[in-house]
């Protein structure tokens, strides 16, 4: 029994009473041995430790309190092969029969309960530290206590106290006890503790264990927050200071920093046990803020708490504005593109940003302002009352505002011929077709077509004899990075080509850095036979050699399966569209635009 360093050491591990076992005691021996038997050897119910390194016999009697007497030491022959502890004579005591390692001899020693042991009298003893445990840095006191039999005389002698095997000093037995402070610089976690007692001319020497644990070191902490400026106008920077003060040393750690619940950022704390952070995302109103310490865990050295600094109050102002919202018409007919203009002033200066257009609840879109205006066009609505709202998104310093108009969608005069616009995109120009309700071109028609980019006004260009109107795009829109969904909506007609507004499906133009991706139907509708499905043509066009996948969105909410034939195509050409019904309808064709 060895350490891995060669040194002579015996584990023992103290069983919990419940099936598990304390940590490895580590008891110190005069030198290797190889063998190990346990037996009560001198009959007082505690089991004792036998043991041999082939040439001798060593006892080491257990004692009171988890501790053992010094190693007493017996020849059995000039070898040792193996021995058996046994009471062989029958007096209630375990006798030690050694077989020879060199010849056929057997050595038998007879216990002697009442015999002196070969290295003196056993002395008791009792080995503490205090406190227990101790904390990181924290001297604690290592106390041997040795007493003899009743009656005997009061051990004398010295004791050697080491920490995990490494000497630490030695100390006169005075009055039967002798006692050493240990280091403050012991690391955190547990260490056994050693009294070596050297005997004296009546006791023998001994070796006594006891585990000590040393705790990491616990420090409060208090943490204080400034704010600066602690009024200002939105947008403008607040530095948050955070200072962290603790009864230890260390200035390690995390800060967060809370705007009432919500984390609004964090750092680390710097050598002068400060942390900072900068915002300038404060919005209007007033702000309670704090800044709290997560702590931190120093290995096994010391635990610093957390801690949370009183609420700090900022307050955020910002420059007024109002905002007022007009309709291009009150009462527009359904298919017929509403424009919106929003007008926003402030108390002071020129504001700038967005603003956000919403039907009710639903947002249509946000548009910037150029001056002080910012418009959205739409065609979409259906027929009915809309409450539209205009809100002023607050930038800067500037603080939001809204303002709302009402407008009423009616349906179409009966006697407007309904009409169904179709929008296609060549190049940078987009061309747009009033048709007849079956579909046909509407030659003749009168009016105009407004062109739409999601909610821009593209612009306006009256229809021709044949039916159609062209806008060439500026090429701010027809090359501008990202989707634009594009629209055509024709005002109505008058005189003999009267006919009722309407508004082209969506045409969704993808622009990529490597150029625009268009889709152009055949057709500007597709009627479903009543049993069987229906198809239409699409011309695509891309960059050359970019890869052009088609689907068919949410077909089924419109109660039809759908597919394109080819679903993918290089650089564009031809694919096919194929419609068939998912649910039962009347036994007449449907129009689906």
């Amino acid at each position: 029994m060895s350490s891995s360093l060669g040194e002579p050491l015996a584990g023992i591990l103290w069983g919990n009473g419940d099936g598990t076992f304390q940590a490895p005691v580590m008891l110190t021996l005069s030198h290797v041995y190889g063998t190990v038997k346990l037996g009560d050897v001198n009959g007082d119910g505690r089991p004792d430790l036998v043991l041999s390194d082939g040439v001798g016999i060593a006892v080491i009697e257990s004692q009171p309190g988890r501790t053992f007497a010094q190693e007493d030491h017996y020849l059995a022959g000039s070898g040792i092969a193996a021995f058996s502890l046994a009471d062989v004579n029958g007096d209630g005591y375990p006798d030690l029969v050694a077989a020879n390692n060199h010849g056929t001899t057997v050595a038998v020693l007879l216990n002697q309960p009442n015999g002196i042991p070969p290295g003196g009298e056993h002395v008791f003893a009792a080995l503490a530290v205090a406190p227990e445990p101790s904390a990181f840095g924290q001297a604690a006191t290592a106390t041997l206590k040795l007493t003899g039999p009743s009656g005997g005389a009061a051990p004398t002698g010295t004791v050697s106290f080491s920490v995990d095997g490494a000497l630490e000093g030695s100390a006169t037995v005075a009055a039967g006890v002798a006692s050493l402070q240990l280091s403050s610089t012991l690391s955190s976690g547990r260490h056994t503790i050693s009294a070596s007692y050297s005997g004296d001319s009546t006791y023998g020497a001994a070796v006594y264990l006891v585990q000590h644990t040393v705790s990491p070191a616990l420090y409060t902490s208090t943490t204080t927050l400034t704010a600066t400026p602690a009024t200002a106008l939105a947008s403008q920077t607040i530095r948050l200071l955070a200072t962290v003060s603790n009864t230890g040393t260390l200035t390690a750690g995390t800060v967060t920093f809370f705007d009432g619940s919500q984390t609004i950022g964090s750092g680390l704390l710097d050598v002068s046990g400060t942390a900072l952070l900068d915002t300038n995302l404060l919005q209007p109103g007033a702000h309670s803020l704090t800044a709290s310490y997560s702590g931190y865990n120093q290995a096994t050295l010391a635990i610093y708490e957390p801690s949370t600094s009183p609420a700090v109050t900022v307050v955020i102002s910002a420059t007024s504005t109002t905002t007022t919202l007009s309709a291009s018409t009150p009462s527009p007919t359904v298919g017929a593109v509403v424009t919106f203009t929003a007008t926003v002033a402030s108390s002071s200066g020129v504001q700038f940003g967005g603003v956000s257009f919403f039907d009710g609840a639903t947002l249509l879109g946000t548009s910037s302002l150029t001056g002080a205006t910012a418009s959205f066009s739409t065609g979409l609505l259906a027929a009915g009352s809309h409450t539209i709202k205009a809100s002023y998104n607050a930038n800067a310093t500037y603080g939001s505002s809204t303002a709302s108009a009402s407008v009423t969608v009616a349906q179409a005069s009966a006697i407007l011929a309904p009409t169904l616009t179709r929008l296609s995109l060549a190049g940078n120009t987009l061309t747009a077709q009033v048709l007849t309700a079956a579909g046909t071109p509407w030659r003749g028609v009168q009016g105009t077509i407004t062109y739409l980019d999601g909610g821009a006004l593209l612009g306006r260009v009256p229809v021709g004899a044949d039916g159609t109107a062209s806008l060439a795009l500026a090429s701010s829109v027809s090359s501008a990075f990202g989707a634009h969904t594009l629209y055509a909506g024709f005002g109505g007609g008058v005189g003999s080509g009267a006919g009722a507004p309407s508004i082209s499906p969506a045409l969704v133009e993808q622009h990529s850095s490597a150029g625009a991706l268009s889709l152009v139907p055949a057709g500007n509708s597709l009627t479903l036979p009543a049993g069987g499905p229906a198809s239409m043509a699409f011309q695509a066009s891309g960059p050359a050699g970019a890869v052009i996948a088609f689907s068919c969105g949410n077909a089924e909410e419109a109660g039809v399966a759908c597919a394109f034939s080819p679903a993918g195509l290089t650089g564009g050409g031809a694919t096919a569209l194929s419609v068939e019904r998912l649910r039962s309808g009347s036994s007449g064709g449907q129009p689906f635009e």
